[in-house]
């Protein structure tokens, strides 16, 4: 076998693997928007770098037919590849959204590294390999003598003891609909006439999904209060 066809089946294989990686990122772990919201793709550049790029470039180069201790360089690449996704992978799942933690207008988005070892109460989803983040209710009774902006300042992301992340205090998104349709606005009440123009059901409640790098504008059914949609870009969003 020569060079070029090893290090053509390498970089196939390393392509499907990383594929599949990747579909457990985007699809699961950071499912639209919250791969907008949180930003993940920094990292992700950079595994594709070695997993994909490195990998079968150093077999193109050490790969020669018959060569004394062949084996074991193709061992040691591999090993570089499996080391450099493993790593990849746990940073990124240390930092995956789990939760959605809307108290009033705003969801807070709490990732896997903030839950620790706390108990998740009962009636709250639990978030696995293969789940998707969920939306949760943060009930403000917990925190009776918190006014709103003395919640909203709480909870900014970056603090290790914000209130999103008390899962003591979440409560079962579906069956909170008429509090969350109370606490949120209609887009037809935003004042914003762009974000108007971009929606044609006016009667949507909506409210702010904020990330680390980003916000993004969550659209909710008047009717179940149901999550419909998201906008990305709307001037009722910080950044």
């Amino acid at each position: 076998m020569s060079r070029y066809k090893a290090a053509s089946i390498h970089l196939a294989i390393s392509i499907f693997v990383f594929s599949l990686f990747l579909a457990l990122v985007f699809l699961i772990w950071y499912a639209y928007p919250f791969n907008h919201a949180q930003g993940v793709g920094k990292i992700v550049y950079i595994m594709a770098g070695v997993d994909v790029i490195l990998g079968p470039l150093l077999t193109l180069f050490l790969f020669k037919s018959g060569k004394k201790g062949m084996m074991f360089d193709l061992i040691v690449v591999a090993g570089i590849q499996i080391g450099a996704l493993g790593y990849g992978s746990y940073v990124i799942y240390s930092e995956r959204p789990v939760y959605a933690v809307l108290g009033h207008n705003i969801a807070e988005v709490v990732v896997y590294s903030e839950i620790g070892q706390q108990q998740i109460p009962e009636n709250i989803p639990k978030i696995g390999l293969f789940d998707r983040p969920q939306f949760v209710f943060q009930e403000r009774s917990q925190q009776p003598e918190l006014d709103e902006f003395t919640y909203i300042l709480q909870s900014q992301k970056g603090d290790p003891g914000r209130l999103a992340a008390d899962v003591k205090s979440y409560r079962k998104y579906s069956k909170n609909i008429g509090v969350i349709l109370e606490n949120t606005k209609k887009i037809a009440d935003s004042g914003d006439d762009d974000t108007k123009a971009q929606i044609n059901d006016q009667s949507l409640h909506y409210a702010i999904l904020r990330g680390k790098l980003k916000e993004v504008l969550i659209l909710i059914s008047a009717k179940d209060g149901s999550v419909i949609g998201y906008l990305l870009n709307s001037k009722l969003l910080a950044f």
